[in-house]
């Protein structure tokens, strides 16, 4: 495999403040760039290897050195997961929404605490059956049971839309990464999200 070299962009952003009314100015990034230090490639790629490999923000950062040689704090990765999971808010959204019309739905769910407080994360699948509603957990078990899990509102919101995301797509056929790229892309510039809804679901519900 050849070496990874990252694509390092700068953005000189000027500031001012007017010297009649007082007013701060601050230069306004570029269409489509996240605040922060990842691009929307890093964002995607940070976002698959917490959602899909279950890797803790700590193993990313070093992850990201060795392998990509890119040098980032422990926040620089938690923000990366807030930005998904405001990238992924639109398509999960609409999901649940198409999901609460399905005429059968097969659920399970699982307990976790947070700041000592009992929580349930709850699964909803259709079409297949019981125990693949059991099945699609196992990832959250998983991640709840290799890592401190959350104490952040932030991070119970990136996790909520990362898992239903990567099990989704796992459903589906689809890779993660492709769609989370698309979604944060989607997210900075204001578009219409993908939809992690099948297009045969759409249309059959259109139609009803």
């Amino acid at each position: 495999l050849p070496p990874i070299t990252p694509v390092l962009t700068q953005y000189l952003r000027l500031r001012g403040v007017c010297s009649g009314c007082g007013h701060k100015h601050h230069a306004a990034l570029p269409t489509g760039v996240p605040n922060g230090q990842l691009g929307t490639r890093a964002l995607a790629r940070v976002g698959t290897l917490s959602g899909q490999f279950h890797l803790t923000q700590g193993k990313i950062q070093r992850l990201l050195e060795q392998v990509m040689g890119l040098k980032f704090s422990i926040g620089t990765i938690s923000m990366a997961h807030g930005h998904v999971a405001q990238a992924l808010a639109e398509p999960v959204q609409q999901l649940q929404m198409h999901l609460s019309q399905e005429p059968v739905r097969h659920a399970e769910e699982t307990s976790h605490k947070n700041h000592n407080h009992m929580m349930w994360a709850w699964t909803q699948v259709c079409d297949w059956g019981a125990h693949c509603a059991e099945r699609v957990l196992r990832g959250f078990v998983i991640k709840r049971k290799l890592s401190f899990f959350t104490r952040s509102g932030r991070g119970l919101r990136f996790l909520e839309r990362i898992f239903s995301t990567v099990q989704t797509c796992a459903l589906q056929g689809r890779q993660t990464f492709g769609f989370l790229q698309a979604a944060i892309d989607s997210w900075l510039a204001g578009k219409t999200a993908p939809s992690l809804v099948p297009d045969h679901v759409l249309a059959r519900q259109a139609c009803a």
